[in-house]
């Protein structure tokens, strides 16, 4: 009994010191794998800085834009790194997935560093080592980590950069606000378009898409060329159009190859056709569905009906809706209040925009005319009108004849679609679409004239009425409306 009793003590004994070795093992693996994940967060925290930070030199070339990434990922890792280690580092750093332009390290080439050329950028962080404090006791010395981050041009709002120009000598004078986008063909254009100056070519720019995953839009090379304007009013161009460092070289807009110089588009030769489907039927191409530009707002509506493509949502709110109220004089012109555009008829407010861009643009100290922001999502909310977007103004005063038409950017410009103007025959249209409340959820039926949508105008935005930063003017370019996103 006694031999019995000293036995299961024996026994206890042992399968204590077992369950508390367990225990303890299990203890400091919860430790190091505390440290593993607190070293993953801050890997993790390193990749999204140094994507973002990285991304926004990408105008400078990839190699300006690896350099500031690799920077702020050194800024933001718990290792510190010599120079040598540091390039050593990114040199050994392996990524499967890297995209076609990568850049160096101090030196040092890395595939961990990379972009696709359509405003994706990729940051993988270098395999960081994380010693161990109880795990060495099973054989796990040490524990690997990394992390990975994509960020990616996203279209802030409905808004992007359309196929259409400002030519250099456009203006924001009284009267002079409304400009034509894109002109009637064969001589029915009406003020303020005349393809009478510009023979066989209507406004438009022939850029192709490469496609893009963060704008939704896949390549469409060597396709029609008015499903290749439809697209491209629809959704936005999906890329950059400025000059890249890496590959040197001047920009090459098209999927042709076609080199056409730096900070320079190529004009449509005698297309008239493309508008209605962009801007308001939509269209199914290779792939891609890309709804009318006009029917994606989700504010107030009016109805297009046509014969041939049916009826068709699009957006009606007027620029003015896009002023706050409760301004001075002071703050703003008397012609820009709220106010003022309310106590108007639709088509005395109308003939007043341009009056307001005009006393907005030559006056000083006023506030910000396109701030309002009601949703108090710190995006102003006429970007997030399908009606806005940015345009290229170009250097030069006329189009050119036919497909002669190359055209060299200046900078971009903010514009806020206005007239569509159906059944054209250049002493008038039978029907002129402009934004109007009072029409709210009502349907107009159209009939076609040369083509289906005529022409098309838009108001030129004055550049200080909205925040700057959304419009990267100069000769540089850039995508506009568009930000750069964490995407992975």
């Amino acid at each position: 009994m006694t031999v019995a009793k000293s036995d299961e003590r024996g026994a206890a004994m042992v399968m204590f010191a077992i369950t508390l070795t367990v225990l303890m093992g299990m203890s400091g693996f919860a430790v190091d794998l505390g440290m593993l994940f607190a070293e993953r967060r801050q890997d993790q925290s390193a990749a999204d800085a140094g994507v973002l930070g990285g991304g926004l030199d990408l105008s400078l070339g990839v190699s300006a834009a690896t350099n500031k990434a690799a920077e702020i990922v050194r800024l933001n890792l718990s290792t510190d790194y010599t120079d040598a280690e540091w390039a050593a580092a990114w040199g050994a750093c392996v990524d499967d997935e890297a995209f076609f332009f990568t850049g160096d390290v101090l030196g040092t080439a890395t595939e961990c560093i990379s972009a696709d050329g359509l405003g994706t950028f990729r940051v993988v962080v270098p395999d960081q080592t994380v010693p161990t404090a109880f795990a060495g006791v099973f054989g796990f010395d040490s524990f690997t980590t990394s992390a990975t981050a994509e960020a990616s041009l996203a279209i802030q709002g409905i808004g992007g950069v359309l196929p259409f120009a400002v030519l250099g000598n456009a203006g924001t004078g009284p009267g002079g606000s409304e400009i034509c986008m894109r002109s009637a063909a064969g001589g029915q254009a009406v003020a303020p378009c005349d393809d009478s100056v510009d023979s066989g070519n209507f406004g438009a720019l022939e850029i192709g898409q490469w496609g893009n995953p963060a704008v939704g839009t896949e390549a469409l090379c060597g396709i029609n060329k008015a499903d290749e304007l439809a697209v491209n009013i629809a959704v936005g161009i999906d890329h950059f159009v400025r000059i890249w460092a890496n590959p040197p070289g001047d920009v090459v807009d098209d999927c042709a190859n076609k080199s056409y110089g730096p900070n320079a588009l190529p004009t449509f030769q005698g297309l008239g056709t493309g508008l209605v489907e962009g801007l308001i039927a939509g269209l199914s191409v290779s792939g891609s569905s890309c709804p009318g530009r006009l029917g994606q707002g989700n504010t107030d509506q009016l109805y297009i009906d046509n014969n041939v493509y049916g009826v068709h949502p699009i957006d009606n709110a007027p620029l003015w809706e896009y002023i706050g109220y409760g301004y001075t004089a002071a703050e703003l012109p008397t012609s820009c209040l709220r106010e003022t555009f309310d106590a108007m008829s639709h088509a005395d407010a109308n003939a007043n925009i341009s009056t307001c861009l005009s006393d907005y643009g030559v006056g000083t100290g006023f506030v910000t005319l396109f701030g309002y922001d009601a949703n108090g999502d710190d995006i102003p909310d006429i970007t997030l009108s399908p009606r806005f977007a940015v345009v290229p103004q170009f250097n030069e005063n006329n189009l050119g004849n036919g497909n002669s038409g190359v055209l060299t950017i200046r900078e971009y410009r903010a514009v806020f679609l206005q007239g569509l103007y159906f059944g054209c025959n250049g002493n008038g249209c039978n029907t002129i679409v402009t934004p109007d409340p009072s029409l709210d959820g009502l349907t107009i039926s159209v009939t076609n004239g040369t083509s289906p949508l005529d022409q098309v105008t838009a108001h030129l935005l004055p550049v200080s009425s909205i925040d700057n930063s959304l419009i990267e003017n100069g000769a540089g370019g850039s995508l506009g409306a568009y930000q750069l996103r964490l995407s992975k």
